[in-house]
């Protein structure tokens, strides 16, 4: 069975449905948690995972398909009622 890359996969999406977003990184939760000191100055993160934080920032969960509903919930994360 071929490997699929999710993270990889959620990228594209996101930068399709906005690309306006600069994607810092992607990274596991493994790697994100080893290494947050990296992640200081992000404003977001948007994770098929539940991520337990320190820092203030606001953690989007997703479905690994990125759907329109999760699409959704991402723009009113970033912009509210704005758009």
């Amino acid at each position: 069975m071929p490997f699929i890359d999710i993270g990889a996969l959620l990228r594209v999406k996101v930068l399709r449905a906005f690309p306006e977003v600069e994607i810092v990184a992607v990274v596991s939760k493994y790697e994100y948690e080893k290494n947050i000191e990296r992640y200081y100055d992000i404003d977001a993160i948007i994770s098929t995972v539940n991520i337990e934080t320190q820092q203030k920032v606001q953690v989007i969960l997703t479905s690994a398909m990125f759907t329109k509903l999760d699409e959704q919930h991402v723009k009113e994360a970033f912009y509210g009622n704005l758009y």
